[in-house]
């Protein structure tokens, strides 16, 4: 994709259509569970990544 310009990527990914949906068996849990972490739902990943590198040390146990 490097060197094409950003209105071409975009055609390229409309043309190959809709990616298929995945039925996550966890989302029937979204907001059913109170949290101390407002913005989990945007940085999860960062959250998750950080808790995996504490454990890959270690300092999870």
């Amino acid at each position: 994709m490097k060197g094409k310009q950003i209105e071409q990527i975009a055609l390229e990914k409309l043309a190959k259509g809709e990616p298929k949906l995945i039925d996550d068996p966890l989302d029937k849990f979204i907001g059913a569970f109170k949290g101390d972490v407002p913005d989990w739902g945007e940085n999860h990943d960062k959250y998750l990544g950080e808790n995996y590198m504490r454990e890959l040390r270690g300092e999870n146990e």
